[in-house]
């Protein structure tokens, strides 16, 4: 192979060469020949390793960068910003499958010509892209990087494109692709530069993609404990907190980031030497591998001087048949009440409830006796025993509906439901009999929709007010306020009535709690408490709560 020509002359000199003289210069003209390739080799090796030196610390970088992101898409743009970088491409496109399931997501970055990030779209419905449709799916297709020199029939400018498949394992998953306006600006080193950086690109945007959906999973399940009345905690196999609910925080005493990782025996102490109840049960189900359950038993929380009763459940948590920890949960007892107790409340409730339509009806009756009495004055105390009887009839009528909801049990039909026609409807319902209080309505904006069953949503709002009714003198007033926040719509109702006292909050939503009656015309659940509305909210998984300020 001729790489070049070695020459001399003898204008200086009269001296003729000879074939001595030539053999010397092709001797030479070798050893020339040898040392500009072995030159060259070296230039090119040095190129190589130089070459391989970046494109290692820039696998490095992206990995180790990628390694921390929990954003997909930012993990995208740091990805494709290294690589146009690296190769120095004008404009990048990752393109990622995310399932049967989803759309595919394009994200771009960078400038080519006039068409900025995104396809443009023209008025007849067409599409400029800076990127090859046709390349893009024969990358996707066949799982094969593509170096391809523009101009092509799809656009008509020149330049080069290089794609590259991102691959888990066999399975293509999506692809990369680069575009810049220089022909030839990418060779061969850049295809396997790309495609080796593709590989790791493809584990690394997975796992931030997985780590995103399980960030977005472990709120959502923050969100759905803080809701619960029970105190959960979640413990790793060292029995270290990892997670726990609201309730939990209040039993404890600290908060998620005060007490996370904290060992179990520092957030739940020893009482007089006494490992607390539910350590023991935990350490015995980290043994056992085996749910364990307590009923009706005393432990100890912080900020009480006396133990609770209480009720919980220890169970392990697996993850792909493992044991990967334990997940506690406690709650509170109600205080147990003898049948001659709840029999004795029943009979007060009773006796409340019905002793007075009763009497008016025996009076109207005595009044019916009496022969002097005009016909109009007839109809207006039949009238009146009529309403008295209906009032019965509702009455037995709620008091069968609780017996039934705890022996039967209430279906509830999920559903959409738009809160705000709710509350107008309720308020108007209620309004037009009650015109001695006044109702005000306090809702943030547009309330997004709720899932539940409107009926009985209807129903507890109802009752929310009629029980605000009763509490109100005349000239009272009632506030009705509904906001939202990422999880849940809060729906509540104020009244300017007489302050409940501690006992009555402890006792109000019990089984046939008295509740003072002075509205004859209201007849409602809330004649036996709150008990029975607490149970179709906690049928339709809310929750119900009651405050009550001196001169708020």
């Amino acid at each position: 192979r001729v790489i070049g020509v070695l020459g001399v002359d003898n204008q200086a000199s009269a001296r003729e060469f000879s074939v001595h003289h030539l053999q010397q210069l092709v001797h030479l003209a070798g050893i020339a020949a040898t040392t500009i390739d072995n030159a060259r080799q070296y230039s090119e090796t040095r190129a190589k390793l130089m070459r391989r030196v970046r494109e290692f610390g820039l696998l490095q970088a992206l990995t180790g960068q990628l390694g921390i992101i929990t954003n997909f898409e930012v993990g995208v743009q740091m990805a494709l910003s290294m690589l146009l970088k690296a190769t120095g491409a004008e404009a990048g496109m990752l393109h990622w499958r995310q399932g049967l399931q989803q759309e595919p997501v394009s994200i771009t970055q960078g400038v080519f010509g006039n068409v900025i990030d995104s396809p443009f779209e023209f008025a007849d419905g067409g599409t400029l892209r800076w990127w090859s449709e046709s390349v893009l799916q024969q990358v996707l297709a066949t799982g094969k990087p593509i170096l391809h020199n523009f101009p092509t029939e799809e656009w008509q400018e020149h330049g080069s494109c290089l794609a590259t498949p991102l691959k888990h394992g066999k399975q293509v998953v999506g692809a990369v692709l680069l575009r810049t306006a220089n022909e030839e600006a990418f060779s061969a080193e850049d295809v396997y530069f790309v495609t080796n950086i593709a590989d790791y690109m493809a584990i690394a945007l997975e796992a931030a993609l997985l780590r995103q959906r399980a960030q977005a999973d472990r709120k959502r399940l923050e969100s759905l404990l803080d809701v619960v009345d029970s105190g959960v905690w979640f413990f790793d196999n060292s029995l270290r907190l990892v997670m726990q609910n609201r309730a939990a925080s209040d039993l404890v005493g600290k908060s998620l980031t005060e007490a996370v990782g904290a060992p179990i025996d520092e957030l739940l102490p020893a009482n007089n030497g006494s490992p607390h109840l539910v350590v023991k049960l935990a350490q015995q189900v980290v043994r056992e591998r085996r749910p364990i359950a307590f009923t009706n038993s005393l432990i100890y929380v912080r900020g009480r001087p006396e133990p609770i009763l209480a009720t919980g459940r220890v169970i392990p948590d697996f993850q792909n048949d493992e044991p990967v920890g334990v997940i506690c949960t406690v709650w509170e007892a109600p205080p147990m009440q003898s049948n001659e107790q709840l029999e004795r409340e029943f009979a007060q409730m009773a006796s409340h409830l019905f002793r007075t339509p009763i009497s008016i009806i025996q009076s109207s009756i005595d009044l019916l006796l009496e022969s002097s009495l005009s016909e109009r004055e007839r109809a207006e105390i039949l009238e009146s025993m009529h309403q008295q009887g209906q009032r019965l009839t509702d009455t037995v009528n709620e008091l069968l509906k609780i017996l039934r909801m705890e022996t039967e049990g209430v279906s509830v039909q999920y559903a959409p439901i738009a809160m705000i026609p709710i509350i107008n409807r309720a308020i108007t319902l209620v309004q037009n009999d009650n015109p001695y209080v006044t109702f005000e309505r306090s809702i943030a904006g547009t309330l997004p929709l709720a899932l539940g069953d409107a009926a009985k949503t209807e129903l507890i709002i109802l009752n929310l007010l009629l029980n605000a009714i009763r509490r109100c003198a005349k000239g009272g007033h009632i506030t009705v306020s509904a906001h939202s926040t990422p999880h849940e719509v809060i729906v509540g109702v104020e009244d300017t009535g007489k302050p409940l006292t501690e006992q009555e909050k402890q006792r109000i939503f019990q089984r046939f709690y008295p509740v003072n009656d002075t509205d004859k015309r209201l007849p409602s659940t809330y004649s036996f408490g709150l008990y029975s509305v607490k149970q179709l909210v906690s049928l339709q998984r809310g929750r119900i709560g009651v405050d009550s300020t001196p001169g708020a």
